[in-house]
Parts: structure tokens; sequence; C-alpha cells
């Protein structure tokens, strides 16, 4: 169990985090994790993407903006991803069904916060070369806030000024990820996932 603390220097570990998060994920058997990347700046892009996940069932269900144009919903029956995509520029959606490289649920449960930890362990230094290769970042900044008691990181969000989006020219990309309803989410199958079990696309 984390040690509660607060301040400007907690005394954090960025395995004991991500360890204790996935641990506290598991227990609970279900959450919701919602992810916002706004750029600020340049043209101003930003993405959005929310899941449902059962662990104990192995379903998951995401819903993920990647553009202002297209909307992707994907299903998943542990690695099959039963998928909808529905873009602005086309009158129907289109429908596919995919073979994960490993569930979806499994990839929700770790596979950001464990990466996105590692570059908050300290605060004299931040190496952010652990995520964001070949990347100019001149300005740098991440909160934490996590449950003591579970260990379940419910909000990180990071802020970094970075050249990569605009050809040189500086800009401000705001990552936030967000941990909630844990222990009470349910995750339905959505109705248009029986015609592709049923071989109609």
């Amino acid at each position: 169990m984390l040690e509660p603390a607060i301040g400007s220097a907690p005394p954090l570990d960025a395995g004991a985090v991500a360890s204790g998060h996935v641990s506290g994920l598991e227990a609970a058997g279900t959450f919701t994790v919602n992810s916002t990347t706004a750029i600020r700046g340049a043209e101003g892009e930003s993405a959005t993407e929310g899941a449902r996940v059962d662990l104990g069932a192995n379903t998951a269900y995401q819903v993920s903006r990647p553009t202002a144009e297209a909307t992707r919903y994907t299903y998943a029956e542990g690695a099959t991803a039963y998928q909808k995509e529905v873009k602005e520029a086309f009158e129907e959606p289109t429908y596919e069904t995919a073979e994960l490289g490993r569930p979806l649920a499994e990839s929700l449960l770790a596979d950001r916060i464990v990466a996105e930890t590692i570059v908050a362990n300290g605060t004299d230094s931040v190496d952010t070369e652990v995520l964001f290769r070949d990347e100019e970042i001149t300005g740098f900044s991440a909160t934490l806030v996590l449950d003591p008691e579970t260990g379940v990181v419910h909000q990180l969000r990071t802020e970094r000024t970075t050249d990569a989006f605009s050809s040189g020219e500086p800009v401000t990309v705001v990552e936030n990820l967000r941990f909630s309803n844990v222990g009470s989410t349910d995750v339905e199958q959505p109705g248009w996932v029986d015609r592709l079990k049923d071989g109609e696309d």
C-alpha cells in the first residue's frame, strides 16, 4: 500500500505506482478509462478516447475520436475486436472484425499507466526521453492523483512544450488520463456487433 503524500515532492516510486495501480484495478474487476489529448498552437488539434472494461469477463468497449471527422467504436471479447467506424464524409459506417495481438481489456489495464509513471519518478529532474523520443522538450509538468488505500491512479495529467507537431514551431500538448467507476462499470455488447458475428459484413 502506498502512503498518503501531499506536496511538491511526494516520495513516489514509478514502479510501485504502476504495479499498485494494476493490482487495484484487478482487485476491483471493472473500470472506466478516459483520455484526452489537446495540442495548443498550430491548428489546435485534439483527440479523445474512452473505454469500459470488465476484466472478469475479458470484455471491453472503446470509443475513440482520433480526428474531428471520424469516430471509431470497438467492442472486444478477448483479442477478437468488432469495430465500427463513422466518418462525416461517408453516409454509411464501415464494419470489420479483427484479431488483436492481445486482449483489449488487458491492454487498457496496464499499457499507458506503466509507461507514463516512469517519467514522474522524482522531482529534481524528469527524463522526458522515456516517452517523447526525438522531441525537443522545452517545458514539462505532470500531475498524478491516486487513492492510497487502493493504489488506483484516478488521474494522470502531463503537459509538455515540444517542436514535434508544427515544423519546428513550439506547441503545448496536454494529455489527461482518468480512471473512474472502479468496481462499478458495466460492459454491454452494442447491438451492431450481432451483424458482424452473424457474418453480415
